[in-house]
């Protein structure tokens, strides 16, 4: 699905891109806006075609990313079943393996989780918070996500990758370019549509705004090896836990472990 997000990406960019570097569009956006031949008019002419690109591919993204996370809710719905031991063992009062809380902890310590941002963002939004906090480092996640845990969510958009210093470089190029362009009397505005394409073109930006997404979906990629490779390693933790706890006959030690839960239940109460 990754893998497909990220083609599907790609091809729409080029549409977009053929959409917003386009001789009527351009001309049109000037005479909407009232632009005049002056350099002022000039920078914000491309300001507004470079910001209106980005703005396309982080809703492209942002559509994707939406499509994926409910990808993974099923994914880990899947893996959960296959966890699921409960139905055949006959033991009362053992807790479920938590697979989400696993997947959602293994994202703690990752400097970028590329499409699973807006996952997380859904689940810290939607979800008891308490089981993926206690979960490895699970309150870094929602850190680096820009979730503040004293209050209501302040969730920062995860489709953040798109613009910064490329975009910039772009821009600034194209200005430096078209500033010395002559102003010439009578339809103005196409020619300088037509300039401006022609730099975006030479700057290679389609290219470079999909060399961005793709970064975006490789990191996506990577987030999710690791958050997956995260759950078999709680479980394995969790197993070894179960077989302990199994293996010790002393009553004290099962008293003294449910002691332990009602203290940490009320504590959850509390908060």
């Amino acid at each position: 699905k990754i893998n497909q997000y990220s083609f599907e990406s790609e091809n729409e960019i080029t549409t977009v891109y053929n959409e917003v570097m386009n001789i009527d569009f351009i001309v049109n956006s000037i005479k909407t806006k009232e632009w005049k031949k002056n350099k002022e008019d000039l920078e914000s002419l491309v300001s507004f075609l470079s910001q209106t690109l980005q703005i396309k591919i982080e809703k492209i993204l942002r559509n994707k990313s939406e499509f994926l996370a409910k990808d993974i809710d099923q994914y880990i719905e899947e893996v959960s079943k296959t966890f699921d031991f409960s139905k055949n063992i006959n033991l009362k009062g053992i807790g479920s393996f938590n697979v989400k809380g696993a997947f959602f902890a293994g994202l703690a310590g990752l400097a970028t989780f590329g499409a699973l941002g807006i996952w997380a963002t859904i689940v810290a939004a939607g979800s008891n918070l308490g089981a993926y906090i206690l979960l490895a480092q699970g309150v870094s996640v929602l850190s680096a996500l820009g979730i503040s845990l004293g209050g209501t969510a302040a969730v920062a958009t995860a489709v953040s990758t798109i613009g910064g210093p490329v975009t910039i470089g772009i821009v600034l190029s194209i200005i430096a370019a078209l500033s010395v362009f002559a102003f010439l009397a009578g339809g103005w505005e196409k020619r300088i549509a037509i300039k401006i394409i022609d730099e975006f073109n030479k700057q290679n930006a389609s290219f470079k705004y999909k060399e961005l997404v793709k970064e975006f979906w490789k990191d996506t990629e990577d987030a999710f090896i690791v958050a997956a490779d995260e759950i078999e390693k709680k479980w394995n933790e969790y197993v070894e836990d179960l077989r302990k706890k199994v293996n010790s006959y002393s009553v004290e030690e099962i008293k003294s472990l449910k002691k332990e839960a009602e203290n940490l239940l009320n504590f959850m109460k509390g908060i």
